[in-house]
């Protein structure tokens, strides 16, 4: 056997002590000072070497060394790999064992249960809606626009009319019904979504998409769970769910004669040019002499009442805001024909500025 030599076991005796030293307590300065001492009391041996010896010997201490630290390093990083994540907070559940709301505390995520009564929510000043019985939605936006998401059963609503293109939205599976004013019903089927219109103007299409279908007041439809097909029913005599009473015929001013049913269509084209002019002219006067003439087409949609005057006004493209206060400014009096129940109307209407 060969004889092990003073270099080999000054390697090993480094390497054992350093081995049994817990990584916590290691002290530095005298696992530094052993090691010098070794390569002292060989330093003859390690010159008749030429020298390769000591710098085996260094190598090999500083790789000890160099694992020492590393392991440390993982020792202390380890844990913190380990640590559990944040747990999500809970969705925040209203209604059980209420009949009402307070749509002011209501946040994106919340949870709207109905239990065995129908259950009231109230945005004061923007909507009001109620859940069926066993019905659920969730909140999924509360700012400029409500929206909500049904999962199951029904809901009734009845939004403020605004100026605003959309400030209510019931999502149904991929279907989205939005309005901006109006009162209607959704009810999530097993095939998809039914909406029903007791007043104003109501937009069905996928999420994302262009709405595809617009109900008035009496229709109802039948879509599928994307929203991009069905079936719509004008003025339907049953629409699906309760929608309030049908309005009786209203007097005229003198009293002598019944107003019409429906509006008349020569009447409405009159008001629809009298908006459509106040857009010309405010998009004009948004115009600064000397620039680029520019063109531009927008799609107007107006709701009115059974008084004639205009409940609410939509542009697809938007109007920019300064276009949009002129126009509402300078269309505060135009007036539609007397109905029974009011209507709605759409136009293309194309700009140029000067």
């Amino acid at each position: 056997m060969t004889e092990q030599s003073s270099e080999d076991r000054a390697l090993e005796q480094v390497t054992a002590e350093l081995r049994d030293q817990a990584p916590p307590d290691l002290d530095w300065d005298r696992m530094e000072r052993q090691l010098m001492t070794r390569v002292s009391a060989d330093e003859r041996a390690t010159r008749r070497s030429g020298g390769g010896r000591l710098a085996m010997i260094l190598a090999a201490a500083a790789a000890v060394l160099l694992l020492v630290g590393v392991g440390l390093v993982r020792s202390d990083r380890t844990p913190r790999a380990q640590a559990p994540s944040d747990v999500a907070t809970a969705a925040r559940v209203f209604g059980p064992g209420q009949t009402q709301v307070d749509g002011n505390q209501l946040t994106g995520g919340d949870r709207i249960v109905a239990e065995a009564r129908p259950l009231v929510v109230n945005h004061p000043g923007r909507a009001r809606y109620t859940l069926d019985p066993s019905s659920q939605a969730t909140v999924e936006a509360t700012g400029d626009v409500i929206r909500l998401r049904l999962t199951q059963g029904a809901v009734s609503a009845e939004v403020v009319p605004s100026p605003k293109p959309e400030t209510f939205v019931i999502e149904v599976d991929e279907a989205r019904v939005a309005v901006h004013g109006t009162a209607f019903r959704v009810v999530r089927t097993e095939r998809g979504v039914d909406v029903s219109v007791s007043e104003g103007v109501v937009a069905v299409g996928g999420i994302g998409q262009k709405p595809g279908f617009f109900l008035h007041a009496r229709d109802a439809g039948q879509f599928a769970k994307n929203g991009l097909t069905g079936e719509v029913q004008r003025g339907s005599e049953a629409p699906v769910g309760p929608t309030a009473a049908e309005p009786k015929p209203a007097m005229s001013g003198s009293g002598k004669a019944p107003v019409p049913a429906a509006p008349p269509e020569s009447g409405v084209a009159k008001a629809l040019e009298q908006v459509a002019g106040s857009v010309s002219r405010c998009f004009t006067a948004g115009g600064t002499p000397g620039e680029v003439r520019v063109q531009m087409r927008t799609q107007l949609g107006v709701t009115f009442g059974a008084d004639g005057k205009v409940q609410a006004m939509t542009f697809e493209p938007p109007l920019s805001p300064s276009v949009l206060a002129c126009v509402q400014a300078d269309t505060a009096k135009v007036r539609f024909p007397e109905s029974a129940r009011g209507g709605s109307a759409q136009r293309s209407i194309l700009v140029a500025s000067e």
